[in-house]
C-alpha cells in the first residue's frame, strides 16, 4: 500500500491507510513530497562554507523530513502491526506519487480541495492520479 502524505493535515487519508493496510496485512510506504519552485538551488562552491540560502535549504529539508514522524506518530501507535516505510523527496508530488504507483496494490490521497467559480474541485495530484495512476486510487475527503 502507499500513502501520499502532503502534511498533517492528511489525518483522515492516513488513518484509512493504516486501517486498510492492517486488514490486508500489508506494509505502508509513505510517500512525502515537497517542493518550492520559487526557491533556486545554488551551486556548489570551491569554498567549504554554506551561504546563508544553503543553511536555509538544509533546515527546509530537516523539517520536512520530519513531516511523517510528526503526523504519523499517533497512528503507528494505534497500529503497532503495520509495518512503515517513509520517504520524503525534494520533488514534484504528483510526478513522484504517479512513479510510486507502478509498485503499489493501491494509493490513498486525501482530497485537498481547490475552490474555483465552478465550485469545490479536487486538486492537482489527486487529478494526475485519477487519471493516470497505474494502480487503483482512494481519495479520502477531509473534515
Amino acid at each position: 500500500m502507499l500513502l501520499g502524505l502532503a502534511d498533517d493535515t492528511d489525518t483522515q487519508a492516513a488513518a484509512y491507510a493504516f486501517q486498510e493496510a492492517e486488514r490486508r496485512g500489508a506494509r505502508l510506504r509513505v510517500l512525502h513530497s515537497w517542493s518550492h519552485r520559487h526557491i533556486t538551488p545554488e551551486l556548489t562552491s570551491l569554498i567549504p562554507t554554506r551561504s546563508p540560502g544553503q543553511e536555509h535549504m538544509a533546515r527546509e529539508a530537516r523539517a520536512e523530513e520530519a513531516v511523517p514522524r510528526y503526523a504519523l506518530a499517533q497512528l503507528q501507535a494505534r497500529y503497532p502491526g503495520v509495518t512503515v516505510e517513509t520517504h520524503t523527496v525534494r520533488a514534484a508530488p504528483g510526478d513522484e506519487l504517479l512513479a510510486a504507483t507502478r509498485k503499489a496494490a493501491v494509493v490513498v490521497i486525501g482530497a485537498h480541495r481547490r475552490t474555483s467559480v465552478l465550485g469545490p474541485r479536487l486538486g492537482p495530484v489527486a487529478h494526475t492520479l485519477l487519471r493516470r495512476a497505474h494502480c487503483p486510487v482512494v481519495v479520502v475527503p477531509q473534515r
